[in-house]
């Protein structure tokens, strides 16, 4: 990907992350994408980060990159380590058990627009990207899909989530969610510099 293709679509989440009708178009489109890290990032250490993104086709995609990539050292190639990641529906059938992730998904699936209206409302707003750990990432054929985690909190209740979903063969092998949104900032991504690709875009 360009730099300018990378940037413009950052650019254009970020320019409507306030508009839930905006967003709510875009996640109409899907609620996962495939990504094999064995393929495109073997040597990824600990964390990758994703980042959803908005093209000027208007097609939702999310863009990953390893975490040791996302810095400033690397603002002349960060682009040479970004994978453009399409998005699809799917239904869904630490670890978490079946029962769990299902429910996470199919929450997504029925209540994302709702979800939307209210969380562009809340102090942190619309998420701007995910830290996944690359443990999520058990076999070459991962399906990762957006989800709704209960967070405890009586206004908007749910927190986005994405759920690595392991396969062989078509068949499901687990769950795996060790990711974070972003925001918040919180003591696993303690500042906006370790997610330098955030700093292309103006608020």
């Amino acid at each position: 990907m360009t730099k300018e293709e990378i940037i413009t679509g950052l650019q254009n989440w970020e320019d409507m992350r306030g508009d839930a009708s905006k967003l709510i178009a875009c996640f109409e489109q899907g609620n996962c994408f495939f990504y094999d890290i064995d393929e495109i990032h073997p040597l990824s250490k600990k964390n990758l980060h994703a980042y959803p993104a908005l093209t000027n086709y208007g097609e939702f995609k999310f863009f990953m990159i390893p975490a040791e990539f996302d810095t400033p050292e690397h603002a002349e190639d960060y682009n040479l380590h970004v994978t453009e990641c399409s998005v699809f529906w799917t239904v869904g059938s630490g670890k978490i058990d079946d029962k769990e992730a299902t429910e996470r998904i199919e929450r997504w699936r029925t209540h994302y627009q709702e979800w939307t209206h209210g969380q562009v409302k809340t102090e942190d707003g619309i998420f701007v990207a995910f830290k996944i750990h690359v443990g999520d990432f058990e076999s070459h054929d991962a399906q990762v899909t957006l989800g709704l985690r209960a967070n405890g909190q009586q206004y908007n209740p749910y927190s986005a989530d994405l759920i690595v979903v392991n396969k062989d063969f078509e068949l499901i092998t687990s769950y795996n969610d060790y990711s974070e949104p972003v925001p918040p900032f919180g003591a696993a991504a303690s500042s906006v510099d370790k997610f330098f690709l955030l700093s292309l875009t103006s608020a």
